[in-house]
């Protein structure tokens, strides 16, 4: 079924001293959203397909920095990370019921990021 959640603090993949990605973490209900992952790991493999296999850390993506990142980028992150409206965003949690999960292929290109749309389930 539907599962409901919030958003969170906000981070960076690898970490924040080499930033790639930025994101919002998720809150809530994260036992169904790590159960509903492993599910479909599972599926994937059985597909032949690759599946994450990393730590789990339910997060929705705000944005990807280029193979050219600018050396000032993580100190211009942490001062994002002060700013009023970056601390609206931490300090004012939205709530959603996430009720349809679809599964992309994302293709990284030097012009940005696509995504191809596989399937869709409605939970």
């Amino acid at each position: 079924g539907p599962i409901k959640t919030r958003t969170g603090r906000l981070g960076a993949f690898p970490g924040e001293r080499r930033p790639r990605v930025l994101w919002v973490g998720l809150e809530g209900q994260i036992d169904k959203l790590a159960a509903l992952r492993d599910e479909l790991g599972v599926l994937l493999t059985r597909q032949n397909l690759e599946a994450e296999t990393g730590p789990f850390k339910p997060h929705l993506t705000i944005g990807r920095a280029r193979d050219t990142v600018d050396r000032l980028f993580p100190y211009q992150l942490r001062e994002a990370y002060r700013s009023n409206s970056v601390r609206e965003i931490i300090d004012t949690p939205v709530d959603f019921t996430i009720s349809e999960v679809i599964l992309y292929r994302s293709h990284l290109e030097k012009s940005g990021a696509s995504y191809e749309e596989l399937s869709s389930v409605r939970l």
